[in-house]
């Protein structure tokens, strides 16, 4: 993804010097990190295994602006039918307040 390949443990720091030398944010060098990070983690059966993880990681992606394969899609809708939701994003359910649990017990 940087251009960076790992030839073995005992090499010079290649990367260092990458951030040294690049105009670019170390941010973005991070991010770029955790995405190829993520993506070695994927493989050719990653749709016929689709975990939410994977799941969030292409919605990310199709957030900011990547066109999906078909295979990628696959993956972001079984992560939406696991949740139970049409965006594969999880429901959270509001937590009754300590004032409306106050209210019914002096109902009671």
């Amino acid at each position: 993804m940087l251009g960076v390949t790992r030839e073995g443990y005992w090499e010079a720091d290649k990367l260092a010097a990458l951030v040294e030398q690049s105009p670019l944010p170390t941010q973005h060098v991070t991010l770029a990190i955790v995405l190829a990070g993520i993506e070695a983690s994927t493989s050719k059966n990653t749709w016929r295994y689709p975990d939410s993880s994977k799941s969030a990681y292409f919605t990310q992606l199709a957030a900011w602006g990547y066109s999906l394969s078909e295979v990628e899609q696959i993956v972001v809708d079984a992560g939406a039918s696991t949740d139970g939701t049409a965006d594969g994003h999880e429901q959270v359910e509001d937590e009754p307040d300590a004032e409306s649990e106050d209210d019914d017990l002096e109902n009671e």
